[in-house]
């Protein structure tokens, strides 16, 4: 019998032995634990020992103790964890005694230990000196030699083609993960059991709980009974900075602290009252008054040795920022090019979201590693292939932020985009209608206006609904069997009284086809002038005002946004893009610009804009650096980029604030006050709207018109 013919038959003794397991399970399994060259051996052992699967022999055979394990985590229960012939404890026996019984590690190293010529005391042996005195791993100081990676003075942690490498350098090198097949620093170096394994792989593989049977990241690999995450037991207490029941990551002298907690306080160091060394605050005086952790006596100190800051929770004895330098390095290498973005990610705040960054997958970290790895640099066009993916967009504004790519109208560039495709989807006829239509009447007034007073979300979206009407009606004429030429008044009124109002804006384009002579004289009628009809009540209006300035459960940006809207009524699209600058004080007076004049600013309503311009949101790179062009007051989503007027108003909404109605009441509240001139130049609103609001508001502004012509004071006028 040879050794595959050999297993086969080990295979059909353990499913004789097993029969509610799957078949195929226990294949898996005994292909993974009997090796060929143990098959005869594994066979002979279990033939004369019927009881193997229960009875717990220490004297197994290794490919015996590897079958159990496996066959453990496939979900027998029947089978038993040897214990050690020492101590009698299930554990994972990796020893061997004189008669051949196998031992748990420690009582193998308990076997094997003798008295430290140092220190004394019975310990296991970790080298001998040239008298074969021993020594124990306390006492024993490895040789040092310099270390191919860092260059310093340290013990050898292993022997590469390059020469020596420290410990700290091996753990930093990454290498393929055996398991996931991906570059990955290394947990557990490969043996003849596994390949190499990282960190996920080694503490989490994905098998069946011993605990709940569902398939899932599960611990245990020494001792081969596996406990999902949710299953392993954890301890729980209040955590001493919350105050919140949750687990215990770790214990300071401050008390417990949970995760959560524990990485705020690592993240955010501060000087220590009593040293003055910026350190995390893990512990505090008896009065509450915080402490570092040499003075609470602990002598942890929380030091980057690489570059001497506080280390956040980065790798083992390197800090975030550090690890993000070499993983960014690694990433995109030290070209020119992108030089300007890895200083600003290396200069980024919280070098911990850097670092998510770039592991995630969908981010536009991986957008980039992708493009660089095809052999192609960044542009515009290039970005613009992926006209519907999220990570193009992000990747666009981040290197745009750093001048890495020149900056641009995006929302010019995403109309011709958009215009392009919707004439691709077009007829070749409609396309030689539409072609002209929108590159010189529609594309031409969407460039001066991004010129003269800058484009917004709806002046687009306009253009956008003014194309789109005429292709529709141009196929609507289709399927009519008529053509625009030959098309009449009576044939537009049934089209527009067919669909919405949006149908209404095809008067640009028949105007336009009309002056060119490729239809006849055919009208749309205007839009009749909307009346404003939402407006809040006084007393309202108040509160909400009161509650901007004074609650304190409101977001920082919606108490800010909200008490500009309240106060002056200025357009969402004009407060969503204030640049901090804009925001200005001249000793206890502060102001805001939102056209020509600074508005001066309550008291109030100043600390609410100082606490927003501190507390904006921050990205990834610290692209509200002064060395940066633009600071923006209300921060979007990417960086270097305002949050959008629709965003902005969905969020003041959701806090009971009517953009409309409120923006309605201020206007009419400042025109009552004012002249309309100075409600145009304050607000940077249209004179015409300015005297609207003015007539509106009921108030006769002849006399101080009168005093401005004759240079007379307006104060004598009204005495």
């Amino acid at each position: 019998m040879n050794d595959t013919e050999a297993r086969d038959e080990v295979l059909q003794l353990v499913s004789g032995a097993l029969p509610l397991l799957d078949e195929q399970v226990v294949a898996r399994a005994v292909v993974s634990a009997v090796l060929p060259r143990t098959g005869r051996s594994t066979l002979a052992y279990l033939k004369e020992h019927s009881d193997w699967l229960t009875a717990g022999d220490p004297r197994l055979p290794r490919a015996v103790l590897r079958l159990l394990a496996e066959l453990r985590a496939a979900g027998a229960a029947e089978a038993v964890v040897p214990g050690c012939s020492d101590c009698s404890r299930p554990r994972a026996l990796t020893g061997r005694r004189e008669d051949g019984s196998r031992i748990c590690r420690p009582c193998a190293a308990a076997r094997s230990a003798e008295t430290c010529h140092r220190c004394g005391r019975l310990r296991p042996v970790a080298a001998r000196q040239a008298d074969a005195t021993a020594l124990c791993d306390t006492c024993y100081q490895r040789p040092t030699t310099p270390c191919s990676g860092c260059g310093q003075d340290r013990p050898a942690k292993a022997y590469t083609a390059n020469g020596p490498v420290c410990k700290g350098c091996y753990s930093r090198s990454p290498r393929t993960c055996g398991d996931c097949h991906q570059e990955r620093q290394i947990a557990i170096k490969a043996s003849g059991s596994h390949p190499d394994l990282c960190a996920g792989c080694y503490n989490g593989p994905r098998r069946p709980c011993s605990r709940c049977g569902k398939i899932r990241t599960c611990r245990g690999v020494r001792t081969g009974t596996y406990v999902c995450l949710s299953c392993a037991p954890r301890p729980q207490a209040a955590c001493a900075r919350c105050g919140k029941v949750r687990d215990v990551k770790t214990r300071w002298p401050i008390g417990p602290v949970c995760s959560s907690c524990y990485g705020f306080i690592r993240r955010h160091p501060r000087p220590c009252p009593a040293c003055g060394d910026r350190q995390p605050m893990i512990g505090a005086t008896e009065d509450g008054s915080p402490r570092c952790g040499p003075c609470s006596g602990v002598e942890r100190r929380y030091a980057c040795p690489r570059c001497g800051g506080p280390d956040g929770p980065g790798r083992p004895g390197e800090c975030s920022r550090c690890q993000a330098a070499d993983e960014l390095r690694r990433h995109f290498g030290t070209g020119p090019l992108l030089a300007p973005l890895i200083a600003g990610l290396e200069a980024s705040e919280r070098p911990d979201n850097v670092l998510h960054w770039l592991q995630r997958p969908d981010s536009s970290a991986t957008l980039l590693r992708q493009l660089l790895a095809s052999g192609h640099q960044p542009t515009h066009d290039l970005l613009d292939a992926f006209p519907h993916r999220t990570a193009a967009v992000h990747l666009r504004q981040l290197l745009v932020s750093h001048q890495v790519l020149p900056e641009r109208n995006e929302h010019l560039a995403r109309t011709e985009t958009w215009m392009h495709r919707l004439l691709a989807d077009a007829t070749p006829e409609h396309r030689h209608l539409l072609q002209p239509y929108t590159t010189w009447l529609i594309l031409r007034r969407l460039r001066h206006r991004a010129d003269t007073h800058g484009l917004t979300d709806s002046s687009v979206s306009y253009a956008r609904e003014q194309a789109r009407c005429a292709l529709a009606f141009l196929r609507w004429l289709d399927e009519q069997s008529l053509t625009l030429d030959r098309a009449a008044q009576h044939d537009v009124d049934r089209w527009l009284t067919d669909g919405a109002t949006t149908r209404r804006r095809l008067r640009d384009f028949l105007r336009w086809s009309a002056r060119h002579k490729l239809s006849g004289d055919l009208r749309v009628p205007a839009m009749p002038n909307s009346q404003a009809v939402a407006f809040l009540d006084e007393d309202l209006q108040v509160e909400l005002l009161h509650r901007c300035v004074h609650d304190q459960g409101l977001p920082d940006d919606v108490r800010a946004a909200g008490a500009l809207l309240l106060l002056f009524g200025a357009k969402l699209t004009r407060i969503a893009r204030l640049p901090v600058r804009d925001f200005t004080q001249d000793g206890e007076q502060a102001f805001i610009t939102f056209g020509g004049r600074p508005a001066p600013l309550p008291p109030a309503v100043a600390r609410l804009l100082t606490t927003q311009a501190a507390t904006r949101t921050r990205h990834l790179t610290r692209h509200h650096d002064e060395a940066l062009p633009r600071q923006w007051l209300f921060p979007g989503a990417l960086p270097g980029r305002p949050v959008s007027a629709h965003r902005l108003g969905e969020r003041l909404a959701a806090h009971g604030i009517g953009v409309r109605a409120a923006r309605n009441t201020a206007v009419l509240a400042l025109a009552q006050d004012l002249p309309s001139p100075v409600v145009s130049e304050l607000l940077d609103l249209h004179i015409n709207t300015a005297v609207y609001w003015g007539k509106r508001g009921g108030r006769d502004w002849t006399s101080y018109l009168e005093a401005r012509r004759s240079g007379a004071s307006p104060g004598a006028l009204r005495r």
